[in-house]
């Protein structure tokens, strides 16, 4: 049985990626693209059967702060014209919130809330401190299809590499 992210993985392969591509392909090696956060269906949770508020069909984007400003907003408009224009069933409001285009800045801060220093791929041991550590799962799961820059999923990578030492020690 297809669990979402095999089927937002098709929907990226067969629509997006294209999307991406046809008017967006200078700065194609810019845009990370694949599914996570938030959601039962971002942990695979979800399938034909096991459908919930989080069952439907699309992806993140994700993108810098600089690149946001450059061509962010028109890959946004376009990628939800692009997804309106698909037939997905359980499409809800709440879903269409956590898919399309944010910078790489506010997803990880959003869900860890604290700021992350994504450019620069590094956190203060403050920053390990005040994390809520059940946020950690939310901000690692799910799948990235493509990314090209690296730096979205170096980040991932940073948080996935576990607490520095003294970190852990003192948790």
């Amino acid at each position: 049985m297809t669990n979402v992210i095999d089927k937002n993985r098709r929907f990226y392969e067969e629509y997006v990626k294209d999307l991406i591509h046809n008017r967006f392909g200078e700065y194609e090696d810019r845009i990370a693209v694949g599914i996570a956060g938030e959601g039962s269906d971002c942990f695979g949770y979800d399938d034909e059967i096991s459908r919930d508020h989080d069952f439907g069909t699309g992806v993140c984007l994700w993108v810098t702060e600089e690149d946001m400003h450059r061509f962010g907003y028109q890959l946004s408009i376009a990628y939800h014209e692009l997804a309106d224009s698909k037939e997905r069933s359980y499409y809800t409001d709440r879903l269409r919130e956590r898919r399309g285009v944010q910078t790489i800045h506010e997803f990880y801060s959003d869900i860890l809330h604290i700021n992350c220093d994504t450019e620069h791929c590094t956190m203060s041991e403050d920053d390990w401190l005040k994390l809520d550590h059940s946020c950690l799962r939310t901000a690692v799961n799910g799948e990235v299809f493509r990314d090209d820059l690296g730096q979205f999923t170096a980040f991932r990578n940073l948080l996935l590499g576990y607490y520095p030492e003294r970190v852990w020690r003192m948790r």
